[in-house]
């Protein structure tokens, strides 16, 4: 039995690092009362569940399946926190249909002005929506092949198996992506694929955190537009 107990504990350290990186990139992005310790916790529940359904004749190396399920546990510890208000996510939609609205009629890009006069609301406060919502979203650009981390950023309704219809779901965000602004482009290349924090995103663009973080709202406020057919 004791054995057997220090086996566990060993397991169980050596992949303690790969935990306390993944909680330690999630927390850049996370509001304050996401706490460091409670998603090294969830990580460790990951873990075991990797530990007790992996099959070496089905699934990759360990370490990436580990990987995989330790990153899974701590994002569904996220969603059920519920940190993004029940209002943010509102004005949120409602944001997305006003400039879908709009872009429909004009055939062009909605500017901020237009959409916060179609929802009837000031420059200023739909400025402040893009900044909740900026805080409401997480999405790895790189691991977008992954439905099931992709579906907490986008909602995605379907969870097919075959690679035609990842790669097809792949094939359209990239091309929403670069249709984006020259900014918004940069602002989900550095935070997303580059691990940067949105104050230092701010201080590459040249303005400050809230900025950032409004560019960044705009940006997924756009790729929620463009990939409606992917989104309930």
């Amino acid at each position: 039995m004791q054995n057997c107990q220090l086996v566990e504990e060993s397991f169980v350290s050596e992949f303690t690092p790969m935990i306390k990186n993944v909680a330690g990139h999630l927390q850049m992005r996370l509001p304050p009362h996401i706490l460091f310790d409670d998603l090294v916790q969830s990580g460790m529940l990951g873990l075991l569940e990797a530990q007790q359904r992996y099959n070496k004749k089905i699934h990759s190396s360990f370490e990436v399946f580990a990987y995989k399920r330790i990153r899974g546990a701590m994002l569904d510890y996220i969603r059920k926190s519920d940190w993004a208000s029940r209002n943010t996510r509102k004005y949120f939609r409602e944001a997305a249909e006003a400039r879908h609205r709009i872009e429909s009629t004009k055939y062009a890009s909605a500017t901020e002005r237009e959409i916060a006069d179609e929802m009837g609301i000031s420059l200023e406060n739909y400025q402040k929506i893009l900044r909740d919502a900026s805080l409401a979203q997480i999405f790895n650009i790189e691991d977008c092949s992954s439905l099931e981390e992709s579906k907490n950023y986008l909602q995605f309704t379907q969870t097919p198996a075959d690679d035609d219809y990842k790669q097809r779901l792949k094939n359209d965000l990239i091309a929403a992506i670069n249709q984006l602004k020259e900014k918004e482009r940069l602002v989900i290349q550095l935070y997303y694929n580059e691990d940067m924090r949105l104050k230092d995103v701010g201080e590459v663009l040249g303005v400050s955190e809230s900025r950032a973080c409004q560019i960044h709202g705009s940006a997924i406020l756009t790729l929620q537009a463009k990939l409606r057919k992917w989104i309930d």
